[in-house]
Parts: structure tokens; sequence; C-alpha cells
């Protein structure tokens, strides 16, 4: 979804949202020079339009198939307005250590529960907005961003 008025500060002027059911995903594939044990795996996230609490159980950070434990993350301060278009702004979310192998390498991060959001509406599960995600490693990293329908 394009930034627009929202004034929620994606990092490329884009994001994703609507992933508000139980099994949504979004991947990124990645390319790696080399393995490596210890990249640092940073996801920008925020909430759209309810306060919500994320975890290793009710949303799964997938590396390669391996699920990655990582802190809780509350999301607050969301914009609870549903006629508003101002989104909560994105923050940054270190979810820990990653594994990489050499070659491709795929992030998946999945929506694991039926936690409805609302009273109304399709919202049935809690599901974050989704900036971008940053791997911070020494090894050098290529991706093909997956752009269909975006100008």
């Amino acid at each position: 979804m394009a930034e627009g008025d929202s004034q929620c500060e994606a990092s490329q002027g884009y994001y994703i949202t609507s992933l508000y059911y139980n099994g949504a995903y979004l991947e990124f594939v990645l390319q790696s020079d080399r393995e490596v044990e210890d990249a640092q795996l940073v996801l920008r996230l925020s909430s759209e339009y309810y306060d919500m609490h994320l975890n290793s159980d009710n949303f799964l950070v997938l590396v390669n198939g391996e699920a990655l434990k990582y802190d809780d993350i509350d999301l607050t301060g969301a914009i609870t307005d549903l006629s508003s278009l101002l989104k909560r702004p994105f923050t940054d979310h270190a979810v820990g250590e990653i594994h990489l192998l050499e070659g491709e390498n795929v992030i998946r991060l999945q929506v694991n529960n039926s936690d409805k959001q609302g009273t109304t509406g399709t919202m049935n599960a809690a599901a974050p907005m989704i900036d971008c995600i940053y791997v911070a490693t020494d090894a050098e990293l290529t991706w093909s961003p997956f752009a269909n329908g975006i100008s």
C-alpha cells in the first residue's frame, strides 16, 4: 500500500497490510554469497487500527523453515479512528541472530493466530503492517523485489 497521507513513515513509501487471517504470510527471498551464523534480523512494523502483542507463537518468523524465538513485541499507540488516514509510525524490532546459508535464503513472516481485531469487519487475526526487514551481516546479500502493480 502506498503511504499517502498516513504519516506512518514507511521507508520507501510503501508497506504491506491486510494480512488479517491465520496463515497469511510475506516472504523475503535473499541470496547470500556465503554461510553466516550471526546475521542480525530487524523487522520494521506498525499496527493499523488496534494495539497488538506479537510473540514467537502468534506471529512466526521463519528463516529457511526454522522458527525463530524472539522477545515479545508490543505495538501500541495505534490510531483507532477507522475513518482517519493516519497510521502509527513504523518502528524497528530486533528479533535476534539468524543463520543464513550460502545461496538462497527465505525469511517468512507468518500470522499464526485467529485473534479477531475489533467487533466487526474482516480483521480475523492480529497481524502487523510490515514496512521492511533489515539484515545486518558481513556477507553480501542480494534480492529481487517483487514490485508487480507498484508504480
